[in-house]
């Protein structure tokens, strides 16, 4: 495999989901890994879940997948989130993830602090990686596009958020992701010689449609953010 592409934090947003998938397959990649938080959100989550289930995605369980476990959701769909694993080894060389290799509710990348959401040091990156030795890890979890150089021959790369651009958050302390912009975000990693080459994708979609239906959904804080990328 050496042209694939991540993504991640779809949220339940058909329309952005549906306008990357297309993107990817224009663009010839030779799979797709989805790095989990799928589902959950106030727009199309069942819809969603059926894409993923009908093509075959292979996925991985993040903190709010988890969450939908404890919703009245259709049973398939129950079945499918229960045995997503927690990590995807798709090759010797490659480690995927939600959040680190240990926990879905934790920022690889990223250091909150009272202060505000800082870049994490790289020896913190690779404290949180543990014995794992790969050259390429896939993460999500902070919806934000990042490709980070985590030691010599380890890369790190989150591919930002397919379906909502911001978010605001209480854990570990007060914070807001924000991606600046309504597009669904996705990453194509490729093998390189001795290292690996990774495009950051931005693709336009009805994203105004999407905002209709949280605001429909009782939601118009997520549909702000679908509009603007901001919190």
């Amino acid at each position: 495999m050496t042209r694939f592409a991540l993504i991640a934090d779809i949220h339940g947003n058909i329309r952005a989901l549906d306008a990357v998938l297309a993107d990817a397959e224009r663009r010839a990649v030779e799979a797709i890994f989805d790095l989990g938080d799928s589902l959950q959100g106030p727009l199309e989550p069942a819809a969603t879940a059926d894409r993923l289930i009908e093509r075959g995605i292979p996925s991985v369980l993040g903190n709010d997948d988890r969450a939908m476990l404890a919703l009245p959701i259709r049973p398939e769909h129950h079945a499918w989130i229960a045995a997503l694993p927690r990590t995807r080894e798709p090759e010797p060389d490659i480690l995927l993830f939600h959040g680190t290799p240990d926990s879905d509710l934790v920022y690889l990348l990223e250091d909150v602090q009272p202060d505000g959401v800082h870049l994490r040091k790289a020896a913190g990156v690779r404290e949180l990686l543990g014995n794992n030795r790969h050259t390429l890890f896939g993460c999500g979890h902070s919806h934000l596009s990042r490709a980070v150089q985590a030691g010599t021959n380890v890369l790190v790369v989150n591919p930002g958020s397919v379906g909502l651009p911001a978010y605001r958050s209480n854990q570990p302390h007060p914070h807001s992701m924000e991606a600046g912009s309504p597009h669904a975000r996705y990453a194509i990693v490729t093998r390189a010689a001795n290292d690996w080459q990774v495009e950051h994708i931005l693709v336009p979609y009805d994203y105004a449609a999407a905002s209709r239906t949280a605001t429909a959904n009782g939601r118009p804080d997520w549909a702000e953010r679908l509009l603007t990328g901001r919190v």
